[in-house]
């Protein structure tokens, strides 16, 4: 499951980058920063932090890995509800690059929540706390 999300969240960040990228004059146009096409090639460390979690605390793990979705998260709908407001249609192909930023930053917090429930379950199974 950890390379299937890896690989998802390596798609969406690219296309999504791409897409705002290619529509940087209308982002420009309406004063929105750029910023969430180079935040969301973050998306993909979530699973490598997971997979690779030698020696980290578990509570810090999920900390870090949450901080590779929720400021893109963040960001995504505040300008989401900017471009909304310009009520025209130029923004649309913008508007769907950030809903996908969206939806990349949305899959990898239900990966991790997941992954958490998983993780609390299994560790309370086996020390007989259920």
């Amino acid at each position: 499951m950890d390379i299937a999300v890896f690989i998802t969240l390596l798609i969406i960040s690219y296309r999504s980058s791409k897409s705002i990228r290619d529509n940087s004059e209308i982002l420009k146009e309406f004063k929105q920063s750029k910023i969430l096409s180079v935040l969301v090639f973050v998306y993909p460390i979530g699973p490598i932090l997971l997979f690779v979690s030698a020696g980290i605390p578990l509570m810090l793990l999920y900390l870090l890995a949450a901080a590779c979705y929720i400021p893109q998260l963040i960001i995504a709908h505040n300008q989401k509800n900017v471009l909304n407001c310009a009520g025209t249609d130029r923004v649309d192909e913008v508007n769907r690059a950030i809903s996908l930023a969206s939806l990349g930053a949305i899959i990898g917090l239900l990966y991790l929540s997941a992954g958490a429930i998983i993780t609390i379950a299994a560790r309370n199974v086996s020390t007989g706390y259920y």
